[in-house]
């Protein structure tokens, strides 16, 4: 595995070549010749309702847990790389007010958990364990040695 971070929103320009270079290598394609093109539609994709819409109760599937990550999306802030640890408790707050307006939403509706001492939401070591063992919260990576 590699990881390339931009610490400001403009290094993806400046350092373009080297972004570009890790890219293809890491990936073995020529970007040049191939072009990423987001295509959301699922219409026709074997397998899933010929409507191409994803609903879980009518795939006989139970709801599902997400996880949002949201750290490049704020242009308020610095990139995680220039982030202070003020800056990260800052944006967990900003955000949320959107994640609330998602809970209140029936359409979407759960919770929103955080480890960040002191915020409202606030969960302890026992159900943080919980949610790990779950496969809902990322483990603490701070003592694994990869």
């Amino acid at each position: 595995n590699m990881g390339c971070y931009a610490n400001q929103p403009d290094d993806y320009e400046t350092f373009r070549p080297f972004f570009e270079k890790a890219l293809e290598v890491y990936h073995k394609v020529d970007l040049k010749a191939k072009k990423h093109v987001n295509n959301w539609n699922f219409a026709g994709v074997a397998g899933l309702p010929a409507d191409g819409v994803l609903d879980l109760a009518k795939l006989g599937l139970p709801a599902l847990s997400m996880r949002v990550r949201t750290g490049r999306n704020l242009n308020k802030f610095p990139l995680p790389a220039s982030m202070s640890k003020q800056n990260r408790i800052d944006m967990e707050v900003e955000m949320g007010k959107v994640f609330d307006n998602l809970i209140q939403d029936s359409a979407f509706g759960g919770r929103y958990v955080s480890i960040t001492p002191g915020h409202k939401n606030f969960i302890n070591e026992k159900e943080y364990q919980e949610l790990v063992d779950s496969n809902i919260m990322f483990k603490d990576m701070s003592a694994d040695p990869y």
